[in-house]
C-alpha cells in the first residue's frame, strides 16, 4: 500500500481499436441472376416532400380555399361611393334634360340623357349661362368620378383570405344583462365564448 503511494505512474489513454470488417479494395459484389418467373424487389417509395407552408399572399380567386381561411370580400365599400356618385346625378340630369326637351328649349337637352357625357355636351351644344355652365361642369364631374370609381371597383380582385377566429363564426355571444340586488342596481356585461 506504501508503494502504491509512493511510486507515481502515468495514465495513458489506448488507442482506438482498429475496424477489420471494412471491405476491402480487393472484394467484388457479384450479382447473381434472377430465378425465372421472379420479380426484382421494389425500391422502397420515395420519402413524401413536405408540403410548403401556405402563404394567403399568394391565393388567387380561383383557387381552393384552404383550411383555416375563408374568403372575405373586398371593393363593396368601392362600388356603394361609385353607384351613389354616378346613379343620382344621372338620374336629376337626366329628369332635367328631358323636361327641358319637352317644353321645345332645345334638342341639346335632350342629351343630359346619356350618361357621364351628357353635361358636356350639352355645355357644347345649348348657350347656357354662367351658372348654367357650373352646374353642368359640377354634374358631368360627379359623374364622371363615379364612373371611374366604378371601373375601378371591377378591376379589384373579388376577394382575399382571412384566417378563420371563433370569434368571426358567431361562436361568442355578449349581452348588456341589468343587475339589481339590495342596495345596487346596476349594468353589467354577460357573455358565451
Amino acid at each position: 500500500m506504501v508503494a502504491a503511494l509512493l511510486c507515481p505512474t502515468v495514465a495513458q489513454a489506448q488507442a482506438p481499436p482498429t475496424s477489420t470488417s471494412a471491405p476491402r479494395s480487393t472484394e467484388k459484389i457479384i450479382e447473381l441472376p434472377l430465378p425465372p418467373g421472379a420479380t426484382p424487389p421494389e425500391a422502397p417509395p420515395p420519402e413524401p416532400t413536405p408540403e410548403p407552408a401556405f402563404d394567403p399572399e399568394n391565393w388567387k380567386g380561383g383557387d381552393p380555399v384552404p383550411p383555416g381561411y375563408r374568403v372575405e370580400p373586398i371593393g363593396n365599400g368601392v362600388k356603394v361611393a361609385g353607384i351613389v356618385m354616378l346613379a343620382p346625378t344621372w338620374f336629376v340630369s337626366a329628369m332635367v334634360g328631358y323636361g327641358m326637351g319637352a317644353k321645345d328649349l332645345g334638342a341639346g337637352h335632350y342629351l343630359l340623357l346619356l350618361p357621364v357625357a351628357g353635361p358636356f355636351a350639352t355645355m357644347a351644344t345649348v348657350d347656357p349661362n354662367e351658372a348654367g355652365i357650373t352646374v353642368l361642369l359640377i354634374d358631368g364631374i360627379v359623374q364622371s368620378a363615379g364612373l371611374i370609381t366604378l371601373i375601378a371597383w371591377l378591376a379589384m380582385p373579388s376577394g382575399h383570405l382571412v384566417e378563420d377566429h371563433p370569434w368571426d363564426q358567431g361562436s361568442i355571444d355578449m349581452k348588456v344583462v341589468p343587475l339589481v340586488s339590495p342596495g345596487f342596481a346596476g349594468v353589467g356585461l354577460s357573455g358565451t365564448f
